[in-house]
This record gives C-alpha cells, structure tokens and sequence, in this order.
C-alpha cells in the first residue's frame, strides 16, 4: 500500500486511490451508562460499554482515461460489496487493523474527467483495532488437580486480548484448569466420560474471544479439531493488556501455545 488503504485483503493503491488523512474520521466507541432506581435515590453507574466503532474517510481517484476511471470505479464496487466483516488497514495507522464492513454505498463525486472523489463510511462491530503481527507465548509445563505450573508474560495493547490457548499434552488428563490469575478468570473441564479422556499426543484447544468460546480436542493422529463444551464450566480467561499476565494450569502437563493479537482502543 502507498498511503492508500486495503479492505478483504485487496489494496486500493491499485487503483490509484490517495487516502486523504485530515478526512479520517474515528467517530467515538464508549459510552457511558446509567440507570435509574426508586425516587429520591439517584441513579447508579454501571461500567462504561463499547459500541460499534464507525471510521469514514475520503480518497482521490486518479486515473488516465475516461474509459479507465470507470473501470476503477466498477472494480471498486466490486471489491467493497463484502456483507462480512473484513480486515480495513490504513496506511497511515501502520501495524494494526480493524474488522469493518462498509456502511452504506460509496459516494463518488467526479473531478474533471479522469479523476473522482470517494467518501467512505465503513462500521466496526468490534470497536477495537488489532495487531497485523499475532503473539505467540510457548512454554513447556507440568501440572496435575493438586501442583499447579504457570507461564508468565507481559501483553502489549491497551484493551484486553482474547487468546487461543492449546497444549500437546504428554500425559494423560481427565479434568483440567486453565486460568489467568491477574484477573481471576478460570476455566474448568471434566471428561463427561472415559471416552472423553484426554490421550498423550492429544491436543486441546481453547478459543477466548467474547465471539468464539469454544473448548475442543484433535485427537492424536487426526487432523482436525472436535468441539467438546460437556463438562466445561467457568469463565474462558482473557489476557491483561500493558501488564504482567499469569497463566495458571492445572491438570495439563505438554507444550503450551497461548497465541493472541494485542488489541487498541
């Protein structure tokens, strides 16, 4: 990209569209709340929430016919018609993105005869931006129900992660804990059965984001993974940003991956 942007993997410097920067706009996430309770006693202030992030901005078109600004322009629908929610990246916000999809239709004003200005308004459903480059923490542990084992390590981001945990596990398990001390959330399992055991050479897989919460196994040899959420109880532990983060295990002995993408508000 040449301070530009790229939307769903494509790059609209491509086309020659030059993000204007004093155009971008933010707009504003969090929001305060409030309740109203019996009269004569006030009201009470429950946690500030985030809501949809909206970002808008305007890019020129150039182009060196006629003919070839309309391609441009047909070539740029075509590649904003995404109805999902899709990677935006900035040029000049570099090594983080959002997940967007465009809100509304592209405004497209003609400037002379090859060139065209193009107002965009994109929503984030998830208000906060990630880093383009994923975290990757390893560690070998060795824990049972009753002597626990932790990984230590400092996030980045301003706004908390959402990790994918997995372990190779090198001894067998029947129940398990995994949980972040420095926020108290821990997430509990307990085989439902004997078939359910977990095996050397099994992996486990925990998916944290407040979207995904899912707990599941791949068998070893097998190339993909099956949900098992019977026996889960608990909370999916989430990672601190711009602190020390302790991951605490119990019941799990193998190599451990927690990956994560620092988040930003």
């Amino acid at each position: 990209m040449a301070n530009s942007f790229n939307f769903d993997s494509y790059d609209f410097s491509a086309l020659n569209m030059l993000l204007l920067p004093d155009t971008l706009d933010f707009g504003v996430a969090a929001e305060a709340n409030s309740t109203r309770i019996a009269r004569g006693d006030g009201a009470v202030a429950p946690p500030s929430t985030y809501g949809p992030k909206p970002i808008s901005f305007s890019c020129i078109l150039t182009a060196a016919s006629v003919a070839a600004r309309l391609t441009a322009l047909d070539t740029l629908m075509l590649k904003l018609q995404e109805v999902e929610d899709a990677a935006l990246l900035l040029d000049h916000i570099p090594l983080r993105y959002w997940m967007a999809r465009l809100q509304g239709a592209p405004q497209v004003t003609p400037l002379g005869s090859v060139g065209a200005k193009v107002d965009l308004a994109f929503l984030c459903n998830d208000p906060f931006a990630f880093a383009t480059v994923a975290t990757v923490v390893s560690d070998t542990i060795a824990s049972t129900m009753t002597s626990s084992d932790t990984t230590t390590f400092v996030a980045g981001g301003s706004v908390y992660a959402a990790p994918v945990i997995t372990v190779v596990l090198s001894a067998t398990s029947d129940r398990f804990m995994v949980g972040n001390e420095d926020n108290e959330e821990e997430l509990f399992w307990e085989s439902p059965g004997s078939g359910f055991d977990l095996a050397i050479g099994d992996t486990v897989k925990l998916e944290c984001s407040p979207f995904i919460q899912l707990f599941s196994i791949k068998r070893s040899g097998d190339a993909a993974y099956i949900p098992l959420m019977n026996g889960v109880s608990g909370r999916f532990p989430k990672i601190n940003a711009g602190v020390s983060n302790t991951i605490t295990w119990r019941g799990l002995t193998g190599a451990a991956t927690i990956t994560y993408r620092n988040r930003f508000i």
